[in-house]
């Protein structure tokens, strides 16, 4: 019995640093995209969000956590506090709405109401921290069109999550 359980516990931490390692490559690969896109400045698709997403609901919420940690910390080192501190604030304000989502709403809304959900909560998490930086309220200029792109990005990061998850499970198995 206990050797299954460190097994179990071996397997969860191996696709956690799987799981980490894609969420950072995928955040990385989007970096490069936006000046090609012309994207407002720091507006990403949120690829690296699916990668969460399956970690909460294959591995359970430490392990989400500890992949969010990952991306802010890659942010801290390729662009500094600053970029650390609003990866953060995104990432944990986004997370704790998929966590209550899956907790007390599973089954009840979709895969596409989850995903916009937390998308559009990155953004304002990302804006809040934005404002705080910069010791201004950057809501009303940038909310709105942040607002819109958190939706339409929640719902193509949804439809990815969607297609992706059941492999994802079939191959990794449910740890939870």
């Amino acid at each position: 019995m206990g050797g299954e359980r460190v097994l179990v516990s071996t397997k969860r931490t191996a696709l956690t640093g799987l799981l980490a390692a894609l969420a950072l490559a995928l955040s990385f690969f989007e970096s490069l995209l936006s000046p090609v896109a012309f994207l407002p400045p720091g507006v990403k698709l949120g690829l690296a969000n699916v990668v969460v997403m399956l970690a909460l609901y294959l591995l359970g919420l430490p392990y989400a956590f500890g992949i969010v940690l990952a991306r802010s910390g890659f942010a801290f080192f390729l662009r500094g506090a600053s970029a650390f501190f609003i990866s953060l604030a995104g990432g944990l304000l986004s997370l704790s709405v998929l966590f209550l989502f899956k907790r007390f709403l599973a089954g009840r809304v979709g895969v596409l109401g989850v995903s916009v959900s937390s998308a559009v909560m990155h953004n304002v998490g990302q804006l809040a921290a934005a404002c705080i930086i910069a010791s201004t309220n950057l809501f009303f200029g940038y909310g709105p069109p942040l607002l819109l792109f958190g939706i339409g990005a929640g719902a193509v990061t949804g439809l990815v999550y969607w297609a992706v998850a059941p492999f994802a499970a079939r191959v990794f198995g449910r740890t939870e």
